[in-house]
């Protein structure tokens, strides 16, 4: 059985689209039905890079708290986390 994807299903619908009429219901839910897949798409889409760059900077205040036992280092920390924001 073929795994059904987000990708496979947007081009089901886009494939079902060419054979319909558009003046009839049935082409209008079908494209109702696309563009609710296109957006939930979009919502499921990562960046990479922010990711990578938050991992690393907690990673960084992780070490800084954990081999620093100083308020003074601590403060350190704290200003990586206003840098993010």
């Amino acid at each position: 059985m073929k795994k059904r994807t987000m990708r496979n299903e947007i081009d089901h619908i886009t494939d079902k689209l060419k054979d319909l009429d558009p003046s009839t219901p049935e082409y209008t839910s079908a494209v109702k039905n696309l563009k609710e897949l296109c957006e939930s798409k979009k919502i499921t889409s990562i960046n990479f890079e922010f990711l990578i760059g938050a991992g690393l900077t907690l990673v960084e205040i992780i070490l800084v708290l954990r081999f620093e036992r100083f308020d003074v280092i601590t403060s350190k920390a704290f200003s990586r986390i206003k840098s993010l924001f």
